[in-house]
């Protein structure tokens, strides 16, 4: 990335979602044959009733549009991300059948 880019790793979880700026993005780098990756590291079993992702919504072309969810090497998801017209509109994967605690945090920003 180029000196400056406020597009960093670090704006993929930090809960603002309401903000088409590029101050709250993550430029993923672009290289031929080459897919990227990110790890999420929790230091202790947790669970995981759902994701919710936010894709690129700037430039209708650009962001992701294949993805996987893998937990210990495992693939438990995989998938398309919509490409939204606003950055309001978050896509959810849920990895839980308990309907509702998942309804009740479906309002509440996930990072």
């Amino acid at each position: 990335m180029q000196g400056g880019d406020v597009r960093t790793p670090h704006k993929l979880v930090n809960h603002v979602t309401s903000d088409d700026s590029a101050r709250n993005s993550w430029l993923a780098p672009i290289l031929p044959n080459t897919a990227n990756k990110i790890y999420v590291v929790f230091d202790f079993p947790v669970t995981v009733s759902m994701i919710r992702l936010f894709n690129y919504s700037k430039t209708p072309t650009r962001g992701v549009r294949e993805f996987g969810v893998l937990v210990d090497d495992l693939v438990v998801y995989r998938g398309l991300l919509s490409r939204h017209r606003s950055v309001h509109e978050g896509q959810t994967v849920l990895f839980s059948e308990h309907m509702a605690a998942v309804s009740a945090n479906l309002t509440k920003s996930c990072g």
